[in-house]
């Protein structure tokens, strides 16, 4: 890269534009120090660096209210118990591409080859050099320098392949899917307060559920994306040695806490024109907020361990870590008493 023929002008421009200072994944590739702790090392991606994640929750309960434990005109405070079911399903995937090319200035030519290296400008979103690229990969920008296609007149770099081009592009993927199924009984409070124009009310609620966990692994290409000979090359038999899968599943309990609250009102009855309608004249509008908290569940985003070097057996796997889940919701409806 870096001469003066068209050809080679024309591709390092696309290169440049087109290489891109993505992240990296921070990997055990095996490599320890004399006291036997892991040194790892971060695998780069130059073409896509994409990370998703996904959260559902499903459930059900029957609650059974109790007579009033105190109350008057405007207030009541009733007991409850009953029985939760819960689901929470999430998913952590990622998805990587490397171009398998190095590419540096020529200044650094001292130092040794080194095919780890991707030089690129410094992230501002400016085209320093005003060639038409932002952020070139193999230079550095520096502003006020006349640059034209390539990366400017004295601008000196290269782009080597060093690996297979038969398995480059190099695609990376992961997937990690959670689900945990929970079911108790619980017990809580709800409180009423106002009356028939206006009413405040809430319920508290706590439970104590059993928790079947269960959680899935699998991907393909992790490992330093730079490094060919961390990888197990394809083969007719195996055109995919570098696969894995993980499983896991444990049962524990978790404790489960929901805050409700809602305010009703007769608002139709006071729109002039809904209120003629005798079926939303007498309807209740009601709005409002729950907040769920699920502790010691099972989070995929955080229960992997890193590893990452195919040829020597290393792959990621499940590393079960369990932290507290939360969600919350607004709610709106139109309600009728009879």
């Amino acid at each position: 890269g870096g001469g003066d023929d068209d050809a080679s002008t024309a591709q390092d421009f696309i290169l440049q534009n087109n290489l891109l200072n993505l992240r990296g994944l921070p990997l055990d590739n095996g490599v320890r120090d004399v006291a036997g702790n892991v040194i790892g090392a971060s695998s780069p991606f130059d073409l896509e660096f994409r990370v998703s994640t996904k959260s559902r929750t499903y459930g059900a309960s029957v609650t059974w209210i109790m007579a009033p434990r105190y109350s008057t005109k405007k207030f009541m405070l009733r007991p409850t118990v009953g029985v939760r079911y819960m689901r929470i399903q999430e998913s952590m995937r990622f998805y990587g591409q490397d171009s398998g090319l190095t590419y540096d200035n020529l200044e650094d030519l001292d130092e040794g080859f080194n095919g780890d290296v991707k030089l690129h400008s410094p992230p501002n979103g400016i085209d320093d050099d005003g060639d038409g690229i932002t952020d070139n990969a193999g230079l550095v920008e520096e502003s006020d320098s006349g640059g034209g296609g390539g990366g400017g007149a004295d601008e000196e770099f290269r782009f080597v392949i060093y690996n297979d081009p038969s398995m480059y592009p190099l695609t990376s993927t992961l997937s990690n899917v959670s689900r945990s199924d929970l079911i108790g009984p619980e017990i809580g409070l709800r409180y009423d307060l106002g009356g028939e124009k206006f009413k405040l009310w809430g319920q508290t609620k706590l439970a104590v559920a059993a928790n079947s966990e269960r959680m899935r692994l699998k991907g393909n290409n992790i490992g330093i994306v730079t490094r060919q000979n961390n990888f197990n090359m394809p083969t007719p038999e195996d055109p995919q040695p570098n696969r894995f899968s993980d499983s896991d599943r444990h049962s524990h309990v978790s404790e489960i806490i929901e805050q409700s609250l809602f305010a009703e009102a007769p608002l139709f009855a006071h729109i002039p024109i809904l209120r003629r309608s005798t079926i939303l004249s007498e309807a209740r509008f009601r709005f409002g907020y729950t907040v769920l908290f699920v502790g010691h569940v099972a989070r995929p985003f955080g229960s992997i361990y890193w590893a990452g070097n195919p040829s020597e057996g290393l792959y990621p796997s499940i590393d079960t870590k369990r932290t507290s889940f939360w969600t919350e919701n607004y709610s709106f409806s139109i309600n009728w008493t009879y």
